[in-house]
């Protein structure tokens, strides 16, 4: 018996009451870290041995059974033991025996049962319930628990997610109510309570005001208050839906821009040049198929016609981050050059650097260049040339007129010098045809030295 009652950490005892001596079986000494061996010893010596805390609470359990007010007691309290941490000691007691004249209490017996480990589950328990209930609550997730519908309890984050001031206004509420119902309320009522139903989904939840927001669920079974219930966690997913769908579109137009765009797109590997993407521009600038191009690096293609181009171009990406308008020939399938017009930009895919390059093939445009700058140049040379033309006529026509009226002049001045003879009147005569000449000669100076459109368009029209 004894063997079997210390397997099951339990000691019996015994007290006379009229020694204060006690008695206890050999697990008594088991219990506090001692040789197995029976305990002689007295209450008080006992006493000094319960935690301060707890005497009082055991000696009145005990006064109030020896008075006859209790048929017994049950007292848990804590013990030092020899290792000097203390044990959760349950004791029971009764009297035993009573004097047959006065009823005053003679003997008591009862038992000790070592309940250390339960206690210490009981507190990792209260521990793990204390924390489980700190996490509930600050938790951002709204948490409810609920039995066949009625909500039991509820975390602050569910209150407020459903736009209410408190759990109070939740709690005994059927959680149906909570929820929108584009669809049948069977339907709500199998996805919310059907114990199979783990992962929920999105569902559409409604707010205290009547409006409402894309919620994101799980459920699983749980226990409270000793019943099984369904605990369900509600995160509110519109503004993360309504980002997604931006994000979507934004990657549409992106995708859209950068296959649809006559440029070439390429997106390749800062360390190595490695393409990674290229669009359907870039495949007819080049003439490169995209599996000639993707996996392979700019040096195997040998599409760069000075290397030292690339080499400068990552310098100054890696320095600004971005280069825009970079000139540089680049050889294409079949080895020709065409002239390119650069701009590159760097991103990160999966934290790896690389560069987002836009080519124009301005080899056309170039070509038309330097026949314009050609052009400009003989146009230059030529109207360098006519005015000289014109200068050495202007010169040529100066010095005629000049010899000619200067001539006809002088002829003129030795004519008036004989007006004063009798044939005077013969004289003046001739100075006016002197004269006339004179202006005719100028006058033929004059077309000479105008543009022959003068006379046939018109004074705006020669200028023009």
């Amino acid at each position: 018996l004894e063997i079997a009652l210390e397997g099951s950490r339990i000691s019996v005892w015994e007290t006379d009451l009229r020694s204060r001596e006690i008695w206890l079986d050999s697990a008594w000494a088991v219990f506090l870290g001692k040789p197995r061996a029976e305990t002689q010893t007295t209450t008080g010596e006992l006493m000094s041995l319960t935690h301060p805390d707890d005497r009082e609470i055991g000696k009145a359990a005990a006064v109030r059974a020896m008075k006859g007010e209790i048929p017994g007691y049950v007292v848990e309290h804590r013990v030092r033991a020899a290792s000097g941490e203390w044990k959760w000691i349950l004791s029971r007691g009764r009297v035993i025996e009573r004097d047959a004249g006065s009823g005053r209490p003679l003997r008591m017996s009862g038992t000790n049962t070592d309940i250390t480990e339960r206690k210490q589950m009981e507190e990792a328990l209260r521990d793990s319930e204390t924390r489980y209930r700190d996490i509930v609550e600050v938790a951002f997730d709204g948490i409810m628990t609920h039995d066949q519908g009625t909500i039991l309890d509820a975390n602050r984050s569910f209150a407020q997610l459903f736009g209410y001031d408190s759990t109070d206004e939740i709690v005994g509420r059927n959680v149906i109510d909570l929820f929108a119902r584009p669809e049948p309320r069977d339907a709500i009522r199998k996805r919310i309570v059907d114990p199979s139903q783990i992962e929920l989904g999105e569902i559409t939840a409604m707010r205290k005001d009547g409006s409402t927001f894309l919620g994101e669920t799980q459920a699983c079974d749980s226990v409270f208050q000793g019943k099984t219930v369904r605990t369900v966690v509600i995160r509110d997913i519109t503004e993360r839906k309504r980002t997604a769908e931006a994000l979507r579109i934004s990657e549409e137009k992106f995708r859209n821009a950068f296959y649809l765009s006559p440029d070439a797109i390429n997106i390749n590997r800062i360390e190595d040049g490695m393409y990674v993407s290229v669009n359907l521009g870039f495949t007819q600038m080049t003439g490169y198929s995209e599996e000639d191009i993707i996996g392979h690096t700019s040096t195997e293609v040998n599409i760069w016609a000075r290397p030292e181009d690339r080499a400068r171009l990552i310098d100054e990406l890696k320095r600004n981050g971005v280069v825009i308008k970079f000139e540089a020939k680049f050889r294409i399938k079949g080895g020709n050059l065409i002239d390119g017009l650069m701009s590159a930009a760097i991103i990160e895919i999966d934290g790896v650097p690389h560069s987002v390059n836009i080519t124009r093939n301005v080899t056309e445009h170039r070509i038309v260049q330097r026949a314009l700058a050609e052009a400009n140049g003989r146009l230059r040379a030529l109207s360098h040339k006519l005015l000289q033309v014109q200068e050495q006529e202007r010169h040529q026509l100066a010095r005629d007129l000049h010899d000619h009226v200067g001539q006809t002049l002088t002829g003129l001045k030795l004519a008036l010098l004989r007006a004063g003879n009798p044939r005077g009147r013969a004289v003046l005569g001739e100075c006016g045809r002197i004269v006339d000449d004179i202006l005719q000669d100028v006058r033929n100076m004059a077309l000479l030295l105008r543009p022959p459109g003068l006379d046939e368009l018109g004074l705006g029209a020669a200028l023009g």
